[in-house]
């Protein structure tokens, strides 16, 4: 018996609605608004056995997910914190925040992403075990502390 195509419903969030579950998707879904692009659709698992579509177009979604990467398998809490103005008051934002507790985060890649240098030290060679720190001198006027 073929598995069936699973059902999920979109996710439609109220201010300060909250919805979680374990990643069971990933896949880019189309927008017409703007000049058109692509966006992230994460089909979420809920506690209570739902499946849920998050369509993550709005621009603050979108950009907490990417920084993430979350992987399927893993849990996602999403809250929806209402429109903001912003700082011209000319037009209105959509705030998320995301947490992805099972994700690992590189800290490198998302440093060197914000322009930060590739590090370019090696490990130097490792002491051998049976190494003994010297004996530091009681009293030393040398210390800068």
């Amino acid at each position: 018996m073929a598995n069936e195509p699973i059902e999920a419903q979109g996710w439609r969030p109220e201010e300060g609605e909250t919805i979680n579950g374990v990643i069971t998707d990933l896949t880019r879904a189309w927008s017409d608004q703007g000049a058109g692009s692509f966006y992230p659709l994460v089909t979420i698992k809920t506690p209570e056995g739902k499946y849920v579509n998050i369509h993550c177009f709005h621009h603050t979604l979108k950009t907490r997910l990417l920084d993430r990467k979350p992987k399927v398998g893993e849990r996602l809490v999403v809250t929806y914190h209402g429109k903001r103005a912003t700082r011209d008051g000319r037009r209105s934002v959509s705030i998320y925040s995301v947490e992805t507790p099972d994700t690992v985060l590189d800290s490198a890649a998302f440093w060197q992403g914000l322009g930060a240098p590739s590090p370019t030290r090696t490990a130097g060679p490792t002491a051998p075990q049976d190494f003994e720190q010297p004996e530091l001198p009681v009293e030393d006027d040398d210390i800068p502390f």
